[in-house]
């Protein structure tokens, strides 16, 4: 089992930028790294989303297309690792996607901030 990194439409990052800023998502860069090392951070991201532990060494290429891990926090399991929830599936951010999804999150703050 492998995984094909896309993508994503506008409409699509919005609806993520929306469910992050409400506390739907848990994303992969949650889980800190100062101060870890690289392959406890790795070890960790494999026990939150359980799949990507179980999965065949991706294509060089393709790793290189993952911008972030997130799963929607309503199919968390029902237990946790270190106090991080753990997933049977996962989604991936394309690394082109991060910094369109970033902005979006950021003029979301930025809106909430000017209304309060």
């Amino acid at each position: 089992m492998s995984f094909k990194v896309v993508d994503r439409t506008e409409e699509q990052l919005n609806q993520l930028a929306r469910d992050t800023v409400a506390e739907k998502i848990f994303w992969g860069s949650y889980i800190p790294e100062k101060g870890i090392p690289e392959k406890e951070a790795v070890q960790t991201i494999r026990m939150v989303f359980m799949p990507i532990a179980f999965m065949d060494e991706p294509e060089p290429e393709e790793l290189e297309k993952i911008g972030d891990f997130f799963e929607y926090m309503e199919k968390a399991g029902p237990r946790s690792v270190n106090g991080y929830p753990c997933f049977m599936s996962f989604n991936i951010l394309s690394k082109h996607d991060f910094p369109l999804f970033w902005e979006k999150l950021k003029k979301l703050y930025a809106a909430i901030d000017g209304a309060l």
